[in-house]
């Protein structure tokens, strides 16, 4: 495995990545000691359904999506799937996870690197309250489920 990592003033992050016979078989995302994405099988299944399953119930096709925390960027890589789609506003209270995650997207294409894209550094809640902007799909890319300690 090949880290990389970045200290914050509130956050230690690491991606890592798996490679077999020489080639990047899956990356892991690591803030704080907790494992919070990554793009294993499992992984980009569940995320991508967070882009999919909204962009499918809608009876007219979306021009516009906001994505509520970048992770690895699978649901921003699947709400660009969908060729309609205008515009995506990704926002993330770090720049050091999306910077990081170029990591993941070498050599491949990278959702933040699309025109379509635009990237906003804060709290979602906050980015809500006070942009005047309106969206045809609001969704988020959430951590997976913690097991409490026993």
């Amino acid at each position: 495995m090949s880290p990389k990592q970045r200290e914050t003033p509130t956050a230690t992050i690491f991606y890592v990545r798996k490679d077999w016979l020489g080639q990047p078989e899956y990356h892991r995302l690591v803030t704080n000691g907790f494992s919070m994405t990554g793009t294993t099988s499992d992984a980009q299944r569940y995320m991508r359904l967070f882009a999919y399953w909204p962009l499918i119930l809608r009876t007219e096709p979306a021009k516009s999506a906001l994505l509520i925390g970048y992770g690895a960027g699978e649901t921003a890589g699947a709400l660009l799937d969908d060729t309609a789609l205008q515009s995506l506003d990704v926002v993330d209270t770090s720049s050091d996870m999306l910077a990081l995650s170029t990591e993941i997207y070498r050599g491949r294409r990278n959702p933040l690197q699309d025109p379509r894209v635009k990237a906003h550094i804060e709290d979602g809640r906050y980015f809500l309250l006070t942009t005047d902007r309106e969206y045809d799909v609001i969704t988020a890319e959430p951590p997976p489920p913690r097991v409490p300690a026993p």
